[in-house]
């Protein structure tokens, strides 16, 4: 494929959250950090021995990756931090 999805991204200019398991056999967690470097605002979680799919105690992780980074981007509908 000659699409360049690093070319892509670096065009999104909202905030993105990574959550990567370390022991991911489909996609090397290499492909997340270097997106990591290209997003304008990009945030990396790592999860210690997580897989390409989150289950058990990783899937909380993950979760609590999601919950905590939604809460810190939440503004009502007039802009104003809650």
């Amino acid at each position: 494929m000659d699409y360049d999805i690093y070319g892509a991204i670096a065009a999104y200019d909202q905030d993105v959250l990574l959550i990567h398991g370390d022991s991911d056999t489909i996609v090397p967690l290499e492909f997340s950090q270097r997106a990591l470097e290209v997003y304008p605002s990009a945030r990396l979680e790592v999860i210690r021995g997580g897989g390409h799919g989150f289950y058990g105690d990783n899937a909380r992780l993950a979760t609590d990756y999601m919950l905590e980074y939604l809460d810190e981007h939440r503004t009502d509908q007039a802009g104003n931090d809650e």
